[in-house]
């Protein structure tokens, strides 16, 4: 079965992120400025609950898109990832043994790097807007 990719990204994604962009900015604001008012108070509750959305959104949507490529595309981009896992994680534990010798902490390296290895690896596929060719 194949697939051909479209011009157009995801309009539902892409607005999304918009959104979250915005209100990420406005929650900074909000927290600088130490405003208090119930209604900041909601605000930076309601982006606190749209932030843990899309960190299930993110992934969802990735391995949908993933599932409509072959095998050899996925495989590659696994490879990448793992790669990109392992110089990243090397790249910070090395920085963090210069300078923080004493406070290493492995579990927030480890946590970092896979974050940061499958957005930079899986970003595409998350937009990824595709038409069957049948």
């Amino acid at each position: 079965m194949g697939y051909i990719m479209r011009k157009k990204r995801l309009p539902v994604t892409e607005t999304l992120y918009a959104v979250y962009l915005i209100a990420t900015v406005l929650s900074l604001v909000i927290a600088y400025m130490d405003l208090e008012h119930p209604l900041f108070f909601k605000f930076v509750l309601g982006y606190i609950f749209f932030t843990f959305f899309l960190l299930l959104y993110t992934p969802i949507v990735t391995i949908i898109n993933l599932k409509l490529f072959e095998w050899q595309e996925i495989r590659r981009s696994i490879v990448r990832f793992v790669i990109y896992f392992v110089v990243l994680s090397f790249i910070n534990y090395g920085f963090n043994y210069l300078f923080k010798r004493e406070s290493i902490d492995v579990l927030k390296i480890i946590s970092v790097n896979i974050g940061l290895s499958f957005g930079i690896t899986f970003f595409d596929y998350l937009f990824l807007n595709l038409k069957s060719k049948n």
